[in-house]
């Protein structure tokens, strides 16, 4: 997550270019690179977002199994 908010930010002053530092925007000239960054950088999130629902559904069926065998040791 944090390399995919650092890539983030990079790409915005690629894009918008930053005054203080005398930075101009870098994607007038490199266009084609910048428009890969996004589309990895959107993959980033995705895949942020499929890894954090899979340990969300793990977590759960961990649970399930736990629930089930203390349910189940308790019946006898």
């Amino acid at each position: 997550m944090s390399a995919a908010a650092a890539a983030t930010t990079v790409l915005y002053i690629s894009y918008r270019g930053e005054n203080a530092a005398s930075w101009t925007p870098a994607c007038n000239r490199a266009g084609r690179f910048c428009r890969r960054a996004v589309g990895a950088v959107i993959a980033s999130y995705v895949t942020w977002l499929l890894l954090a629902l899979s340990t969300i559904l793990a977590v759960s069926a961990i649970h399930q199994i736990y629930r089930t065998r203390r349910s189940t040791a308790t019946n006898f």
